[in-house]
């Protein structure tokens, strides 16, 4: 099995993707045109760096009309991506016969895996059920990816026929190790499965990261793990962080003794800051919170913790020990952004006036982002007060604001009995952001949800508010108004973008990112994704990313950044299309974040660890080379100083 693999990585790796020679290839992909005649130039040419670029848009174009000609390509020599392309395309019937007969093929198929990820993006029950009912697609070790990617988008009622399969390859090497462990993690966890997780975990010092960290997330899941000090010890002190916060995750659901306790505790002042946010997270699960109770009085004054920490511990012993948080909230005032005292808050303070009159309190000092914490919390009350004016009123104004993702989450979130007891009110505000806000880049999506908020006054309305913005100069609201009014002629999306994009997407090989923490590289793939790579370069230039946070961090999956605002809702005021591809998401990969297929617009993540679901389902467009120690030691709110474009 192993030589056919290695003849696919020499495969996959001798052919080129896009070159700057593919222009018009990326300019119909850009404009998802999916010209039938360049891209068939492609799929027919004799030459292999014409055909897998061909390929690579095609997948792009959820048309199951380019099938037929994917099928008839020489699968010896383009395998890996005619099976990308199947599984991104959508469902066919001739492309389900195709993947099960190579997967039949067993290890005579180099590209085996990729068969199987592409029917698991596409298949349903029935194919599902062909696959486990047939023992020499059951065997082979690549089949818990298929049959997880179709159960998790398919129901099916008898579970067990999904975890048993599984759980028999938990004895497998850990290539296939990791393919279940992976699996099961995906569905849920397996409680049957503890006793193998346990095992691992006493021999973990023979298995990679991965398989330990799966193996903890396994136990998180079933929110079960061993009262083992001699483990727990081991992991609180293993080298890669990563494995740490693991272990903060799941250690917090084994039977504390005071000797597990102390060690459990040292991860709160663990060197690495995602260690330390994680544990102060998961506190808040353990169960005999009494035995941890002393200790946590002390460490909230302690000047260790790093303020995410601090934050994060709060609001555990809020959820904890409610009747005892109002004193240290006092006390702690001045060191805790507003953001965990509004957790904390919600936690400790049980009458809704109470609630109310100090989230109300808190808007004079709350930025951006933590507007849309308050709004948040201010929707959570609401049903549960007598007078509840004063949300009316703090809804309208932020309606009417300049805070592009209050106007968002508002115009989302509302129902429609707010907007009947509001009507004129909502529906002059909304004509005046129209109005004042058509042509403004930074309002593109809150634009598009406050005329979906107009269809809740009135049908005219609706219609009128949508003709207003089919006379914006921003293609994306021009064009989501013409689409929504069911306009025959349509505009024609601009290539002005796409040619700045273009100039920059070759031009630079790497970028050195400074951030208040240090410095870290990444090195660019535009064979992959050049739109993305030169959309990166372009705003760099323009000194765009300076001085933004790192508005989410989510301990051992991604650093994410990009938006201005710190909201995460906010953008450069317009989209470029998405360029999925084969490239991992795994450790040190770069991607482009998305609310969805051709969303992405200027913020990107950086991954912490291997996580395969994420694979071809947003763009990767590089992967860090210098500075991973940097990019593991950055917190939440940390932030970019400036980026540096190397030739």
């Amino acid at each position: 099995m192993k030589k056919f693999l290695l003849l696919a990585l020499l495969l996959s790796t001798t052919f080129a993707q896009y070159t700057t020679e593919d222009y018009e290839l990326i300019k119909t992909t850009y404009l998802r045109e999916f010209n039938k005649e360049i891209i068939n130039n492609y799929l027919d040419s004799k030459d292999d760096q014409k055909v897998i670029p061909g390929l690579l848009s095609v997948s792009h174009s959820n048309d199951t009309s380019f099938v037929e000609k994917i099928v008839s390509l020489n699968f010896d020599k383009y395998g890996n991506y005619i099976a990308f392309a199947l599984g991104q395309i959508g469902y066919s019937d001739t492309s389900i016969k195709y993947l099960l007969e190579k997967i039949s093929m067993g290890e005579e198929n180099p590209f085996i895996e990729d068969c199987y990820e592409a029917i698991g993006k596409i298949g349903n029950k029935t194919t599902f059920e062909k696959l486990f009912n047939n023992l020499s697609y059951i065997v082979n070790p690549d089949y818990p990816l298929a049959a997880t990617n179709i159960f998790t988008r398919i129901e099916i009622i008898d579970t067990q026929k999904v975890f048993l399969p599984l759980a028999m390859f938990l004895n497998d090497e850990d290539e296939y190790l990791f393919n279940s462990l992976f699996a099961l993690y995906r569905l849920g966890g397996y409680l049957p499965t503890y006793d193998f997780m346990c095992e691992i975990l006493y021999d973990h010092k023979h298995h990679n990261r991965d398989i330990i960290n799966y193996t903890l997330g396994n136990l998180r899941r079933i929110q079960k793990f061993p009262k083992s000090t001699k483990i727990i010890k081991e992991l609180v002190a293993h080298e890669d962080w990563t494995v740490r916060t693991e272990a903060a995750k799941a250690i917090c659901y084994t039977e504390f003794s005071q000797e597990i306790k102390n060690e459990y505790l040292k991860l709160l002042f663990d060197p690495n800051p995602n260690v330390s946010k994680q544990t102060a997270i998961s506190i808040r699960n353990i169960k005999q919170k009494d035995i941890i109770k002393e200790k946590l009085d002390k460490f909230l004054y302690k000047d260790l913790l790093t303020d995410n920490a601090l934050g994060e511990l709060i609001v555990s012993y809020s959820a904890l020990f409610s009747d005892e948080t109002l004193f240290h909230l006092d006390s702690l005032d001045e060191k805790l952004n507003l953001e965990f005292k509004i957790q904390a808050f919600d936690n400790s303070l049980h009458s809704p006036e109470e609630l109310l009159k100090k989230y109300i309190s808190f808007f004079e000092e709350a930025n951006e982002r933590e507007v849309l914490n308050l709004l948040f919390a201010l929707n959570e009350l609401r049903g549960e007060l007598e007078d509840d004016s004063q949300i009316t009123e703090t809804y309208l104004k932020y309606l009417n604001s300049e805070n592009s993702a209050a106007v968002t989450l508002l115009s989302t979130s509302v129902d429609s009995i707010f907007v009947e007891e509001n009507k004129g009110r909502i529906q002059k505000i909304i004509t005046n952001q129209v109005e004042d806000k058509k042509n403004d880049p930074e309002f593109m999506e809150p634009l598009q949800h406050i005329a979906i908020l107009a269809e809740k006054i009135s049908p005219e309305f609706y219609n009128n508010t949508l003709k207003t913005l089919t006379y914006s100069d921003i293609y994306a609201i021009k064009t989501f108004a013409e689409n929504k009014l069911e306009n025959k002629e349509q505009s024609t999306k601009s290539i002005d973008k796409l040619n700045d994009i273009w100039k920059d997407a070759f031009a630079y090989s790497r970028a050195k990112v400074k951030t208040n923490k240090g410095e870290f590289t990444i090195d660019f793939s535009p064979q992959w994704s050049p739109l993305s790579v030169g959309n990166f370069i372009n705003l760099a230039k323009q000194k765009y990313f300076e001085n933004v946070i790192f508005h989410r961090v989510v301990p051992n999956f991604v650093i994410q950044t990009g938006d201005p605002s710190g909201t995460g809702w906010g953008g450069p005021g317009y989209e470029i299309t998405s360029e999925f591809s084969m490239q991992p998401y795994d450790e040190a990969y770069v991607g482009m974040a998305s609310a969805g297929k051709d969303t992405e617009g200027s913020q990107w993540f950086v991954m912490h660890s291997t996580f395969p679901h994420l694979n071809g389902r947003y763009s990767n467009f590089g992967k860090v080379i210098y500075g991973m120690d940097v990019v593991n030691s950055i917190d939440q709110y940390d932030n970019i100083l400036s980026i540096e474009l190397v030739e």
